[in-house]
């Protein structure tokens, strides 16, 4: 019962034909469908990151719905070497971004202060 929950949620998700209102769209089949809380591997844009269909934090990143400003943002404003610092990293998409900007030469520090996203940066970065 529990995969055919999931695999409604998102495919009635996936199936909602405008753009705007597709989070409030997702919101509301969460909380009918109550998908199961696991982490999943999601594509947002060119990047991976894991994200909770059943979380409302979560449920933009993993509909692609949210992120779509974070890869422009970090490439106007970090450059290969920078220190980013991330407070209030969430589940990490940002600093995910900057990671891409920054490289070998840089560091991206993550903040976050809740303690489960906390320790999902942590297994999504080690």
């Amino acid at each position: 019962m529990n995969d055919l929950r999931d695999a409604l949620y998102d495919a009635f998700v996936n199936a909602f034909p405008l753009s705007r209102g597709k989070g409030r769209w997702a919101e509301l089949l969460r909380r009918i469908l109550r998908p199961r809380h696991r982490l999943l591997p999601v594509r947002v844009g060119r990047y991976s990151i894991l994200a909770d269909p059943a979380d409302p934090n979560d449920l933009l990143y993993y509909f692609a719905i949210a992120g779509k400003v974070f890869p422009t943002l970090a490439e106007k404003l970090i450059r290969p070497g920078d220190l980013v610092v991330d407070v209030g990293a969430n589940i990490g998409f940002f600093s995910l971004c900057a990671l891409a900007r920054v490289g070998e030469s840089g560091r991206v520090i993550a903040f976050e202060a809740n303690p489960e996203l906390g320790s999902r940066l942590q297994m999504e970065f080690q």
